[in-house]
């Protein structure tokens, strides 16, 4: 004799222990250079996206994945990027070449992406040459097609800080890699332009020579960033956007 046994849904919850129905929080993914990664300048600080992080990790899963040294061209699969990589970088950035595959693919897909690149590249850290506009504007687009392409519903791009003293050309760069920046976010309906730190940071936000804010200059930044954000959620609607081959 065989025995049927049916398990209505109310038993099936008294039975199931109760962390089986913790709902998964969405994630927002921080991809930057060593100001997101969290470097700082003067006394010890916490970064903006420590700040960034607790404001929001009740309701969000935060991944910084930012990671100092790099620029844009760091972040592009398959990257461009032929020289060594720095040794600081643990050993498997030099086996795959970029750090997409190993910071952020495997947090994704997310919520909201938050890129903040261009520091570097203004004057070519760590490499012969600054990237050019054109390079970095085509590096920001593929970016921003690997991001969506990975399932990123938002993606926010922040204008990087200006180096004060850095010269004339750096400085226009800058400004240029901004202007590329708000293109696309006037373009692609799943992209913003976030506060622009070029205008926002001044010198007493950094100390000395370095590019790295201080705790005033981090502490700027995670305001900004988080008024911005939570305006963005306030008003949020799923976009759709299918990013060309």
């Amino acid at each position: 004799m065989r025995f049927v046994i049916s398990i209505t849904p109310l038993l099936l919850c008294i039975l199931m222990p109760a962390h089986s129905f913790a709902l998964k929080k969405d994630k927002i993914v921080l991809i930057g250079d060593s100001i997101t990664e969290g470097q700082y300048s003067g006394g010890q600080a916490a970064s903006w996206a420590e700040n960034f992080t607790q404001h929001f990790e009740s309701r969000f899963d935060i991944v910084n994945a930012g990671l100092g040294g790099s620029d844009s061209s760091d972040w592009v699969l398959p990257s461009p990027n032929t020289r060594p990589i720095a040794t600081t970088w643990p050993e498997p950035y030099t086996e795959q070449g970029s750090i997409f595959n190993l910071r952020a693919q495997p947090h994704l897909p997310a919520k909201i992406a938050i890129v903040m690149l261009g520091t570097n590249d203004a004057v070519g850290f760590m490499k012969p040459n600054p990237t050019d506009v054109l390079t970095y504007s085509l590096n920001i687009f593929k970016i921003i097609g690997q991001l969506t392409k990975a399932g990123v519903e938002s993606i926010i791009l922040l204008p990087p800080p200006k180096r004060f003293y850095d010269g004339e050309e750096v400085d226009k760069r800058i400004k240029r890699y901004i202007n590329s920046l708000r293109s696309y976010s006037l373009s692609i309906r799943s992209v913003q332009l976030g506060p622009n730190f070029y205008e926002i940071l001044t010198p007493e936000d950094f100390e000395g020579l370095d590019v790295h804010p201080n705790q005033k200059g981090h502490q700027k930044i995670a305001d900004e960033v988080i008024q911005y954000v939570e305006l963005h959620l306030k008003n949020y609607k799923p976009v759709q956007y299918l990013m060309p081959n």
